[in-house]
């Protein structure tokens, strides 16, 4: 019946220990409904987003949204629930994290991952116009007056909150701001932080302590004996502020090319992210560095000066940020590619929770699955006998196969996953059902039982393909749109169908190649209906009445129920 046997049965068992293993490796990743996770809820604070006139507050949130979705479930397959909340607030849901994973996720929330690549301010600076000449002495007495003067920006509230500077940049001169305006000049954060290796206890190097231009200009919120001290977890870093200069031309994230950005390491072996500036710029940004030799640029993420590399020579449109961990390098990388966020959401709460369904919930509902394909596979085993064996073993190792695959891609298993891979097991009965009734024909027509059985799986092809295509099409459509659970049906459901099909076609008649050189004479399956003959035709207007009654009521029921109602999560 099939040429190279022995071959496809290798396959089968190969197929089979990938799964296995697979399995082994990592098991199933359980959803929020079923194993519990971190809830989180943020709110947005419309005082502090400045809209652009063709953007109104829903883009603006939408975007927010699928930014935040995209940061910590890319693939999809986390099973995270992000979802607008109200005007101002965002749901999250992660399903079974550990404390240490939910807190890096919540990191790669509240980053707003905006990167600022603009020159440092020196007192040699002046515009094309000559109009433009920095005073940074005058400027940083100024800083000064400002923060031993204002009681609400005095020394320890900034060390609390270094970015609070922008309130001293929303000062006119002659309210005690800065001479030029913040349009030219702003005053950035540097935390100085303990050195990269794992054991130091020692402050990184202050740029107030270095050598050249800049160093006498910047401003230092710590003394020498801080400085001494080393670090502490009472001090876990120190804080200086850097004039940058906002009159020159400069970059943001948005100049970087996404796919271009990836962690790397420097020639030391130190974490870096590497990046490369969008065609259109580059020539602007080699122009820029060749202009600026022996200066300073200004590396600003999310508002803090993370690094001051010197232009030694004209540089193309690449570069590399450093300063990093390893892990902080891939993150960064990471919410660079996602793209950034205009504001900082506020975490409301973070609550860790059960399975939202309860263990009685779910107990029931296992019973009910297993309850339900035992009695389908009763049925099969009776009715038809010798194929209704082919057909068991053909369904087992289909739902080893998605459970295999599911662990494989590191997909997250749902309630309503659950319900995916009982439509792909119903599925795959009913193209069993196809082919043994498409086989019964062929003998019903006195064709012998090898012949019956070839054509009963070739000519009950078309249909079952039919069917399977067009409810994977459908998958696909609820994994592109939906989010959350409706995904995990999705991916269930599709990998479903890719293993059925698999199984009925491929492993069902494998096992029929053996059983026939086996010498069995016989199928041995039952007919309950021999001659049925009922004029379904004659009720068809009764038939298409009724149904026509039912939609309308349907409808019009669906939407006479309040929302609060009707709608899930």
């Amino acid at each position: 019946m099939l040429e190279n046997a022995k071959g496809q049965v290798a396959l089968v068992i190969t197929l089979v220990l990938a799964a296995i293993i697979s399995l082994n490796v990592k098991w199933l990743n359980f959803g929020l409904d079923l194993k519990g996770g971190t809830e989180l809820i943020y709110e947005v604070n419309e005082s502090e987003v400045e809209l652009p006139p063709e953007e109104d507050w829903d883009s603006f949130m939408n975007t927010t949204v699928s930014t935040i979705r995209a940061r910590i479930d890319p693939d999809g397959v986390l099973d995270a629930q992000v979802i607008r909340r109200s005007r101002a607030g965002i749901y999250i849901a992660l399903p079974g994290l550990t404390d240490e994973q939910a807190t890096d996720i919540e990191q790669k929330i509240t980053r707003l991952g905006t990167l600022e690549m603009q020159m440092c301010a020196y007192n040699t600076y002046t515009d094309a116009a000559e109009d433009t000449i920095f005073d940074l002495t005058r400027e940083s007495e100024k800083l000064k007056q400002w923060l031993e003067a204002d009681e609400k920006a005095n020394w320890n509230n900034m060390l609390e909150d270094p970015l609070r500077i922008s309130e001293f940049h929303q000062l006119t001169e002659d309210e005690g701001g800065p001479i030029l305006g913040s349009d030219k000049l702003k005053w950035v954060p540097h935390r100085i932080e303990k050195e990269l290796r794992a054991d130091s206890t020692i402050f990184d190097h202050p740029m107030s302590h270095s050598s050249g231009a800049l160093a006498m200009n910047v401003v230092p919120l710590f003394t020498e004996v801080e400085l001494d001290a080393g670090y502490t977890d009472e001090k876990p870093w120190l804080l200086e502020y850097v004039p940058v200069n906002y009159d020159e031309v400069g970059f943001t994230g948005e100049d970087l090319i996404g796919n271009r950005v990836r962690p790397s390491f420097d020639e030391d072996g130190s974490p870096v992210v590497q990046y490369e500036i969008k065609p259109e710029r580059q020539d602007e940004y080699a122009d820029n560095s060749e202009k600026h030799i022996d200066e300073q640029s200004a590396i600003i993420l999310d508002g803090f000066l993370k690094s001051a590399p010197v232009y030694l020579s004209r540089i193309p449109g690449r570069g590399q940020i450093s300063g990093f961990t390893q892990a902080e390098a891939g993150q960064l990388a990471d919410i660079l590619k996602r793209g950034s966020l205009k504001v900082k959401p506020q975490r409301q709460s973070r609550v860790t929770i059960g399975p939202t369904l309860g263990a009685a919930s779910i107990e029931r509902g296992v019973w009910s699955l297993g309850i339900g394909a035992v009695l389908v596979l009763l049925f099969i085993l009776y009715y038809y006998r010798v194929a209704g064996i082919v057909a068991m073993i053909g369904i087992a190792l289909n739902v080893g196969f998605v459970f295999g695959a599911i662990s494989f891609i590191g997909a997250t298993l749902t309630l309503p996953g659950l319900g995916g891979l009982v439509l792909t097991v119903g599925m795959a009965v009913d193209a069993n059902i196809l082919i043994y009734e498409r086989i019964r024909e062929e003998l019903s027509h006195g064709k012998e039982l090898m012949l019956s059985v070839r054509h009963g799986f070739e000519r009950a092809m078309v249909t079952i393909l039919d069917a399977n295509v067009t409810t994977f099409i459908a998958g696909l459509v609820l994994f592109n749109f939906g989010v959350g659970p409706i995904r995990g049906f999705a991916v269930t459901l599709m990998v479903g169908i890719l293993t059925s099909l698999f199984t009925s076609f491929f492993v069902c008649r494998l096992i029929f190649h053996f059983v026939l050189a086996s010498k069995v004479k016989s199928l041995g399956m039952t007919e309950w209906f021999k001659t049925v003959r009922f004029n379904f035709l004659r009720y068809s207007r009764v038939a298409i009445a009724c149904s026509a009654i039912l939609i309308v009521a349907g409808v019009h029921s669906f939407f006479s129920v309040e929302p609060d109602r009707k709608y899930g999560l």
